[in-house]
């Protein structure tokens, strides 16, 4: 494992699993809160998704307006990373955000890729928290 030594295959956050990237990004307990705060958010359904490859795929195969669109596309990237970065964070950093402040991490970090993927689009960092789809 490119010279990293593991104290576990467990996941980090509740050690009860086997971590892999289905758990750590859709699986864990943690995964699962996040993504209902962000479909609540959003105000979208979003699915329980069986894998990271039915994320991409939901997001692709979303039928509405392409703002929209480019919204989920730019929060889901955006959960998938935080969690990552959690998990690392976690494994082999002294320090580890606090799990109530991830979703924050989520709307603060989306908003500033959002616009910079999208500089045609004007939103306020107010109205982005507030619904970014609208």
């Amino acid at each position: 494992m490119r010279g990293f030594k593991l104290e576990s295959i467990f996941c980090p956050c509740w050690s009860a699993y086997v971590e892999d990237s289905t758990h750590l990004f859709v699986g864990c307990d943690l995964a699962v809160v996040l993504w209902r705060k962000v479909a609540m958010w959003l105000e979208v359904d979003i699915p329980s998704f069986i894998n990271v490859e039915a994320i991409f795929t939901w997001v692709d195969q979303l039928s509405t307006y392409r703002k929209l669109q480019e919204v989920v596309d730019t929060v889901c990237c955006t959960l998938l990373w935080i969690l990552w970065d959690y998990r690392n964070a976690i494994l082999f950093s002294d320090s580890v955000p606090k799990k109530s402040v991830l979703f924050d991490s989520v709307v603060d970090y989306s908003f500033d890729w959002f616009l910079n993927r999208n500089s045609s689009i004007s939103i306020s960092r107010n109205s982005w928290i507030l619904n970014p789809s609208l």
